[in-house]
């Protein structure tokens, strides 16, 4: 927990921020910017000021109006007066850190080598070349040489996304699943209803064309009816979209519930199927005999 002004008007949980234990170079590794100062060194060690990089979500809440490098934080640690003070030596970008549907927490990082050593540690390690299996079989190697009784997991930085995204992965092949199953109904109640009423209107369209209806005019006919209905579905969708995209927002990453290109595309591919469907019916009112219908009428 971030030591705070007694007035401060965060609470309890607003005061607290992630700790990450690091090592020089693995903002460099992990693919994170910094932004401002530098980063840990070998001079950041035990017995050396006390030193801290941060996110810039620390920043914002802890540090609002203040530039954070060179700035001074204390912590609240379990144990009786004990409150470091950690001097600000870096800012880096904001990054996921547990979960992909959280928003960016506050978070600090410490050098490892500054901190009393854990139970248990994890090495991030990014190869220049070569695949993820060798490059797991040499640190096993080099770790096995030093300490024999180490027990070691590897866990590439895909398989661990790939894991985090399976109710995404899940919810999205659901959603796409049903939702290319909706299209399809949707297809072929519109060709049923175009072709009940092709079908029910087959005197007058043979009427039209006896006439002097062209065939291009009965598909307009036909097509201009079903555009009425399409676009009325495709209204009243999009506000019902827009509507509900609230409730799945919070199952989005990287997209925004609301997206105008989702929809423009979703409207852009029920017009095309629509318009498939609806112009089966058409084109066989437009070849329509007039003489035989107005016989058998």
């Amino acid at each position: 927990m971030v030591a705070v002004p007694a007035d401060s008007p965060l609470s309890r949980r607003e005061r607290m921020s992630w700790v990450n234990l690091v090592a020089p170079g693995w903002f460099d590794t992990m693919g994170l910017r910094l932004t401002g100062g530098r980063d840990f060194d070998t001079h950041d060690k035990a017995g050396a000021p006390l030193v801290a990089v941060v996110n810039r979500a620390f920043a914002r809440r802890f540090l609002p109006g203040i530039a954070p490098v060179g700035a001074e934080v204390s912590t609240e640690e379990p144990g009786p007066g004990h409150n470091p003070r950690y001097q600000i030596v870096g800012v880096v970008e904001d990054a996921i850190y547990r979960s992909l549907r959280a928003p960016m927490e506050p978070t600090m990082y410490l050098p490892y080598a500054q901190e009393e050593p854990g139970s248990a540690a994890t090495i991030a390690v990014r190869a220049s070349a070569g695949s993820s299996a060798t490059l797991a079989g040499s640190i096993s190697a080099a770790i096995g040489k030093e300490d024999p009784s180490a027990v070691l997991s590897f866990r590439s930085l895909d398989d661990q996304i790939a894991a985090a995204m399976t109710q995404e992965r899940l919810v999205a092949t659901l959603a796409g699943f049903f939702g290319v199953l909706g299209l399809l109904l949707a297809a072929v109640g519109l060709y049923g209803v175009t072709s009940y009423a092709v079908t029910s209107r087959r005197a007058e369209i043979g009427i039209r064309m006896a006439l002097g209806a062209s065939a291009s005019g009965v598909v307009t006919m036909v097509l201009r009816r079903v555009a009425w209905l399409v676009g009325l579905g495709i209204v009243l969708g999009a506000g019902m979209s827009i509507w509900a995209a609230k409730f799945i927002k919070t199952l989005l990453y990287g997209l925004d519930a609301r997206d105008p290109t989702t929809f423009v595309a979703a409207a852009a591919l029920l017009t095309l199927v629509a318009t498939v469907a609806a112009w089966l019916p058409a084109r066989r009112a437009s070849r329509i005999d007039p003489m035989r219908v107005l016989r058998n009428s």
